[in-house]
């Protein structure tokens, strides 16, 4: 009986088996967005290089289990064992480099969502930092609702909801607001002093006095 051939010399010297992956590039410098796009073309690549082995098993009509002897303990004459062998070994390893990739691509695409996040959030930052008041509170009652939502004299609004100083209509957009949001909490960011920015949440509601906020807002 004549020595096996090894893998090595089989793969070197074999014109008709599936070419490699490429070998994974360095993705140190890339963007997320970069690392999760090239990451997913290398899963294509190599779930492409899978269906190639095994295309060599079916053509054997073999699969990854089950014994390549003859009923005498001999190998089998009619198939390629050594071949049968590399795809085996081949698809058993892509396999592995396919579930590392997998959970490659998922941390990749968690980066690009925290990304996008961060610089939607730096967005709305800087336009909030760029935003000019629209309205400023002229007097608050005690006990009124927006003297309970912690609102202030002076304090100049930025937002109102989502009214700012590009939608207000002249406070018109502000009132109805107010209307529609009774008995609900409205989000409302204040300029108090100079620079200090404020967050509060005003529920616009019946009270003891007039109105449903108990402040008196002007244009500024």
């Amino acid at each position: 009986m004549t020595n096996p051939i090894t893998i090595s010399q089989y793969e070197s010297q074999a014109e008709n088996l599936p070419k490699k992956s490429e070998i994974l590039e360095d993705t140190s410098n890339m963007t997320p967005m970069e690392k999760a796009q090239y990451l997913m073309k290398r899963k294509d690549a190599i779930e492409k290089e899978i269906l190639e082995w095994e295309e060599i098993l079916k053509s054997h009509k073999v699969g990854m289990t089950g014994s390549l002897l003859d009923s005498e303990g001999f190998p089998r004459s009619d198939i390629d064992i050594v071949q049968i062998r590399i795809a085996r070994n081949k698809i058993i390893c892509l396999k592995n480099d396919y579930k590392g990739i997998m959970k490659d691509i998922e941390q990749a695409l968690y980066d690009v969502h925290k990304v996008n996040k961060e610089k939607k959030e730096q967005a709305k930052a800087q336009a909030l930092a760029n935003q000019r008041p629209f309205a400023i509170v002229n007097t608050v009652a005690d006990n009124s609702p927006a003297f309970e939502a912690g609102l202030l004299e002076k304090d100049k609004i930025l937002n109102f909801g989502n009214i700012n100083e590009t939608n207000n209509e002249n406070l018109k957009a502000l009132a109805k607001v107010v209307m529609d949001n009774k008995n609900k909490p409205i989000n409302i960011v204040v300029l108090r002093g100079e620079n200090t920015k404020v967050d509060l949440t005003l529920t616009p509601k019946e009270w003891s006095g007039r109105g449903l906020l108990g402040c008196h807002i002007l244009p500024y």
